[in-house]
């Protein structure tokens, strides 16, 4: 595969100890900057261009592998994202040197599962990761799901939104991830 590689810094926003979507580098923002970088006019070659986006937040490299055609943006394609309407091209987007970027680790804590007690004192079993930012991933049946609910129904759940938000608030808390600038 022939591919072009192309450098971008996205500065990051300051940090502060309230969790914040804005404060971390986020997927969506990362693919419209290699978006951005592939559809103006600079040396982009088909079929794919390679964009080294630099997090200045997170001191990270993230490359993305963006689809061209006729020297252009490719944006139609087949990829479907659950949630979102329509279909267009993939961006693949590899984070892998922002594994431990904010801790220093992948896994924070040093283990694959952390349980979070929650203010009704039920607990829940969790994994806390560093790749990008900090992220919880939870099995839908630790929340009394299936995961295979649909957006409008989970989005219609205030009590698991409540949860889901208390769960994210307690993960941010988490040793080491509480060094007075959690994400």
């Amino acid at each position: 595969m022939t591919t072009a590689t192309h450098q971008v810094a996205v500065p990051g926003k300051s940090l502060s100890r309230s969790p914040s979507p804005t404060s971390a580098p986020a997927g969506r923002s990362c693919c419209c900057t290699a978006e951005r970088a592939r559809s103006r006019p600079i040396n982009a070659l088909e079929p794919v261009t390679r964009v080294r986006i630099f997090n200045t937040n997170a001191q990270a490299l993230i490359v993305a592998e963006v689809p061209v055609r006729d020297g252009r943006a490719g944006v139609m394609g087949d990829l479907a994202i659950p949630g979102v309407p329509g279909t267009g091209a993939e961006i693949v987007m590899n984070w892998v040197a922002t594994i431990g970027a904010k801790t220093g680790h992948l896994l924070p804590t040093g283990r694959a599962v952390d349980e979070i007690t929650l203010e009704t004192g039920a607990t829940v079993q969790a994994t806390l990761c560093d790749a990008g930012n900090a992220c919880v991933w939870v099995l839908a049946e630790e929340l009394g799901r299936t995961g295979s609910e649909l957006a409008e129904e989970i989005n219609e759940d205030a009590d698991l939104i409540g949860i889901v938000r208390e769960i994210r608030g307690k993960a941010a808390y988490y040793p080491p991830l509480d060094q007075g600038n959690a994400s």
